[in-house]
């Protein structure tokens, strides 16, 4: 049984790793159409007026929105992505300054490869606010799944205290 674990949340970080490797493949109109697709379909969804909106003013609004909703999708694919190397590193039976020290530079490389590869697809570019904002997210998921992981710590010795009583 806890063979399986690990293989499991390998296979859901290839998982994560390879969606974000074929989204940093696409090509600038590519990643711009699948973007905006995305920005006006939350629009749709989240402002009732939207679909009221003449087509200009729909246009508008998607470009003012798109380069924050770019930089939110970095933060939250790798803050997931975090998350889940996170959970990786403590099953290895990484703990304190060598859990955050593996999850850091497993991040900062990944994040730093992954800018590397867009330098080389048509049209995108790499930059260091990415890199920066990818760790970031790395960062943010591993302060979720510390807190997480405290949580369930803690509900755990609450319910053998009340037990024990």
């Amino acid at each position: 049984m806890k063979i399986r674990i690990p293989i499991f949340i390998w296979l859901v970080l290839g998982v994560i790793s390879m969606s974000i490797f074929l989204l940093s493949a696409q090509t600038a109109p590519q990643s711009t159409e699948l973007s905006t697709g995305v920005l006006e379909h939350l629009l749709q969804k989240t402002m009732p007026a939207y679909d009221t909106l003449p087509e200009g003013e729909q246009q508008q609004l998607v470009l003012s929105y798109h380069h924050i909703a770019r930089k939110y999708a970095h933060f939250i694919i790798y803050s997931v992505w975090g998350v889940v190397l996170s959970a990786l590193m403590y099953i290895y039976g990484l703990r304190r300054w060598r859990f955050v020290t593996a999850v850091l530079i497993i991040g900062f490389i990944f994040a730093g490869s992954d800018e590397l590869h867009q330098w080389f697809v048509p049209g995108r570019g790499a930059q260091w606010s990415d890199v920066g904002l990818d760790v970031f997210g790395v960062i943010t998921g591993m302060f979720l799944f510390l807190v997480a992981k405290e949580v369930k710590y803690r509900q755990r010795i609450r319910k053998e205290n009340t037990i024990n009583l």
